[in-house]
């Protein structure tokens, strides 16, 4: 490599940039762009299967997928995205690409947080929402007399 070895860490403050950092960024956009283009492909099919419902028997309509479709929960779509780029932001922000490379600095903890945040939301996106009974069985079924 002419010389020139790469170091593990860099002291926060020294002029260097981090190549995990860069994989973190591409990464987290990565993550942004399937799950942004998964959300539309899924409120495609929402759109066609309600244009079209006028045409299916109601057994159809629950074979098409019409009323077993999760719901589309746009807050954690919206976080996903916000992190997928607020990673590429402070990629930009932080990273000097013209000085030495280094495998971690001090940096790699704020786009590792970033990543974990926009996974951890991926993660709720996906969530099926809990349903609770209003009324336990017990409340439902009346006491036999002894």
């Amino acid at each position: 490599m002419g010389g020139r070895e790469l170091l593990l860490f860099a002291p926060f403050g020294a002029d260097a940039w981090s190549i995990f950092n860069l994989l973190l960024c591409i990464a987290g956009a990565a993550l942004a762009a399937i799950a942004a283009s998964r959300a539309l492909i899924q409120k495609r099919r929402e759109h066609d299967i309600n244009e079209n419902s006028y045409m299916l028997e109601d057994a159809e309509w629950d074979i098409a997928g019409g009323a077993q479709e999760k719901p589309y929960n746009t807050i954690w779509m919206a976080m996903v995205i916000a992190m997928g780029i607020a990673g590429v932001f402070v990629f930009s922000l932080t990273q000097h690409t013209s000085q030495p490379m280094v495998l971690f600095d001090i940096w790699t903890l704020v786009n590792a947080s970033i990543l974990t945040i926009e996974i951890l939301a991926l993660f709720n996106l996906n969530k099926k929402p809990e349903t609770t009974p209003l009324f336990s069985q017990s409340e439902i079924t009346p006491a036999l007399p002894e």
